[in-house]
This record gives C-alpha cells, sequence and structure tokens, in this order.
C-alpha cells in the first residue's frame, strides 16, 4: 500500500537485468557486432546465448564486455569459444565469474591466455577446472598467479601439469596451498622447481606427499627449506631420499624430525651425513633405529 514500510531487505533489491533479446540468430552474429553490444545487453547475456556464439564471433569480445557478462552466463562458455578471443578479453575475468566456467571450457586456454587472466580470476579456479587445463597452458603460471589460486583449487594439479611450469612460478605456494596438492602431483616436481619452493611452502608437506617425491629432487633442499619440514613429514622418509640429500641441511635436523624417521630410512645415512648432524638433535634416536644404522 502506499506509504506502507518497505518490508526488511526490499529496499536493498536489486531486480537481475532484463534477459538479452538479440535481433537475429547468435549463431550468424559477427566479431563486429559482438562488439558493439552494449553493457546492458551483455549484462543480460544467458548460458543458452553464449553457447549459441560462433568461436568467430568471441574475437569481438574485449576486457570491458567480458567483465560485463554475468557470473551465470559463464556456463555457456565452450573450450573453442575460449580458444578463439583475444587474449587480451582475459583481462576482464573477475573471480566470481571464473567459479561458473564449466571444466570443458579449461580446454580452451593456451599459456598466453592463461597468462593474460588477472590475479584476481584465479580465485575462482576449482579443482575440476584445474585437472582440465593442457600442461602446455600452464606456463602461463607466473608466482602472482599461484599465489591468488584458492588451496581447494590444489586438488585438480596433475604431475604432467606441474611439470610443465615454470620453476619461478613455485615461488607462489604457499604452506595452506601446498597442504592441498595430491601426492601423486609430486612426481612432477624435480630439482629446480622444488628448489624454487618458498621455504613457507613446506610447512604444507605431509607424509603421504614425501613418499612419492623423486629422490632427485632432495639435492635441491635448501637449509632454509629444510628447516620448516613439519615433524610428522619425516616419517615418509625413504632411504634413497635421505642419500640425496645435501650434508648443509643435516644442520636443521631436530630430535622430533630424527626420531620420527621409519628404522627403513637409517639407510641413507653415511659417515659425513651422520657426523653433520647437531648434537642436540641425537636426542631423538631411538634404539631401533641405532640398530639398522649403516656400520
Amino acid at each position: 500500500a502506499p506509504g506502507s514500510p518497505a518490508a526488511p531487505g526490499e529496499a536493498d533489491f536489486v531486480p537481475p537485468p532484463p534477459a538479452f533479446v538479440p535481433q537475429g540468430d547468435l549463431g550468424d552474429f559477427r566479431p563486429d557486432q559482438v562488439a558493439n553490444l552494449g553493457s546492458d545487453d551483455l549484462k543480460g547475456f544467458q548460458p543458452d546465448q553464449v553457447r549459441q556464439l560462433a568461436p568467430d564471433a568471441m574475437k569481438g569480445f574485449d576486457a570491458s564486455s567480458v567483465g560485463d557478462l554475468a557470473p551465470t552466463a559463464m556456463a555457456g562458455f565452450k573450450p573453442d569459444q575460449i580458444a578463439a578471443m583475444d587474449p587480451n578479453a582475459m583481462k576482464g575475468f573477475g573471480g566470481d565469474q571464473f567459479a561458473e566456467l564449466p571444466p570443458e571450457a579449461m580446454g580452451g586456454f593456451d599459456k598466453k591466455r592463461l597468462g593474460a587472466l588477472p590475479p584476481e580470476a584465479m580465485a575462482g579456479f576449482r579443482p575440476d577446472q584445474m585437472r582440465e587445463l593442457d600442461p602446455a597452458a600452464m606456463k602461463g603460471f607466473d608466482a602472482s598467479r599461484i599465489g591468488n589460486l584458492a588451496p581447494t583449487a590444489m586438488a585438480g594439479f596433475q604431475p604432467d601439469q606441474i611439470a610443465a611450469m615454470d620453476p619461478n612460478a613455485m615461488k607462489g605456494f604457499g604452506g595452506d596451498q601446498f597442504a592441498e596438492l595430491p601426492p601423486e602431483a609430486m612426481a612432477g616436481f624435480d630439482a629446480r622447481r622444488f628448489g624454487a619452493l618458498p621455504p613457507a611452502a613446506m610447512k604444507g608437506f605431509s607424509p603421504e606427499q614425501f613418499e612419492v617425491l623423486p629422490p632427485a629432487v632432495f639435492g635441491a633442499m635448501e637449509p632454509e627449506q629444510f628447516g620448516k619440514l613439519p615433524p610428522a613429514v619425516f616419517e615418509g622418509f625413504q632411504p634413497d631420499q635421505l642419500k640425496k640429500l645435501p650434508v648443509d641441511v643435516m644442520g636443521e635436523f631436530s630430535p622430533k624430525d630424527l626420531g620420527n624417521l621409519p628404522p627403513a630410512a637409517m639407510g641413507g645415512f653415511d659417515p659425513r651425513k651422520f657426523g653433520a648432524l647437531p648434537p642436540a638433535a641425537m636426542k631423538g634416536f631411538s634404539p631401533e633405529q641405532f640398530e639398522v644404522l649403516p656400520p
């Protein structure tokens, strides 16, 4: 009734924009027609309408027009459409939009298009999307983009994707992210990529991840990295991994670290490594470990 007070929240309600009503068949749209669409038109796009656009028409999108699309419209994107877009148009994606892209659309990203996404778009990545990225596209990640990924997205990483990434991108990993990487992804690390991980990332390691790290990566371990490993990961140490550790990291062992090493790992010690252990760490040794130390 006129003059009656608004119900709670009613005054703040903003109706969604009206659905876009195209003039003609969307499948026949040209790039110039897409480029001439107004902001209100773009905000009204529905998923099925995006799906109808020909890949060539997608060249009409720029960063501004991508930014005008509603997150709900993202569900209509197909891989051949993403692949046809100007890489600079990727700069318009926001995290709330990216979160709505279907996993199969990830197949349209290459190094240039992934590398053009703004860091804030990374927050929208989901594990099922990450899993679908082509390994060649992973070269588009840099440290800033990795650092902006949600920890939950890490569950989608595959070993061939890790192996394809620029080693410098590893510098963006944090401990909360690393903790979510699946153990099988560890096979993608080599000495260069492991050596580039920041000490803070080491805090996220689990025994299950450590067990499957290739022994060769342990030769790249720095004292600053080793000192940040949680004591629990030492339960996963294998003798061939211990053999590869540089002598200068031995000084970072604590009593808890040593105490958590499985007896089977003792075979990885040699006189130089054993001699470099700090005296205080010796308190962690158990009789079972000492019994199987190499002569």
